[in-house]
């Protein structure tokens, strides 16, 4: 990807973090990791409630916790756009908007285990006049910076992909869908990536009578969390990987009273879980995925 297109953080930071009306500035007020918040315990709480307004994603962090990105719906003239903000010293700083003049809508950032790529999701077409089609796209990290979003491989993007996604650190990336053929109901798929490039979708095979979307993929692949969607609005599960690659039956996690939450996400220290139940995101210890193990081994 050439360099001249690429989206430079530092000159974003400069020329737009004063600009977001709709973002609060207490984020110069902040000092420390996750914002200067007070941590979770196993009893879900709201993130960054009052400074970040979320709509349609959770977060995603760097490698390192000093980037945090979602998406936006709320300002601007885009759709949806991915935000940013980064620790600076013992601060953070405002919030700014990325892929400004590259992209028209964006949404559901994931950053890969290693920090070197973005994946996301828009509505963008391909070709003037193309119906609204949601796509996978990537960004690659050059330094300090992210090129402009491609949408990835036509093998992945031909399946009827929504929502968020995820990546683990061989690079196979993990999506909820329907089939090319066609369906009623969305299942976890893998496109497996071989000498760089994304081989054929297959079944994840923790499938049920429910919709399985918006996965969470442990960067080893030792579990995958997802959202099931039942007639009480829907429910975050885990599944194990045994030593022997096979699946566990997908256990229900306890997040108390939260309800209806999708976009599971654990911190790349994989000290805390995020979730998101609109308008909010919460948070709570990453134990609770553990504490679901038996009821998942208990069904192989």
């Amino acid at each position: 990807m050439k360099r001249r297109r690429a989206i430079c953080v530092a000159a974003l930071s400069i020329l737009l973090g004063h600009a977001l009306s709709g973002t609060s500035s207490d984020f110069s007020l902040q000092e420390g990791p996750y914002l200067g918040l007070p941590l979770p315990g196993k009893t879900p709480i709201p993130f960054a409630e009052g400074l970040i307004e979320f709509s349609h994603s959770s977060i995603s962090m760097s490698p390192d916790g000093t980037q945090i990105y979602w998406a936006d719906r709320t300002t601007g003239p885009m759709g949806s756009r991915i935000m940013l903000a980064q620790r600076l010293g013992d601060g953070w700083s405002t919030p700014i908007p990325l892929f400004v003049g590259v992209m028209s809508t964006a949404d559901c950032p994931v950053i890969s285990p290693d920090g070197m790529r973005m994946f996301m999701n828009s509505v963008d077409p391909l070709v003037e006049g193309e119906r609204e089609t949601e796509r996978i796209w990537v960004s690659e990290r050059i330094e300090d910076e992210w090129s402009a979003p491609v949408p990835v491989d036509s093998i992945v993007n031909a399946f009827g992909v929504h929502w968020q996604s995820s990546v683990d650190s061989a690079g196979n990336l993990y999506f909820g869908a329907v089939p090319p053929t066609g369906g009623d109901d969305d299942d976890i798929y893998v496109a497996h990536l071989v000498n760089g490039v994304f081989q054929a979708p297959e079944k994840l095979g923790i499938s049920s009578t429910l919709d399985e979307t918006t996965p969470f993929v442990d960067p080893r692949g030792e579990y995958i969390l997802l959202s099931r969607i039942d007639a009480t609005g829907g429910h975050i599960a885990v599944s194990f990987r045994s030593a022997d690659g096979v699946w566990t039956t997908p256990a229900k996690i306890d997040l108390g009273d939260v309800a209806y939450p999708v976009c599971p996400y654990v911190s790349p220290d994989g000290a805390y879980l995020f979730v998101l139940s609109r308008p909010n995101v919460y948070w709570v210890d990453a134990q609770v995925i553990e504490d679901a193990r038996p009821s998942a081994e208990g069904n192989l």
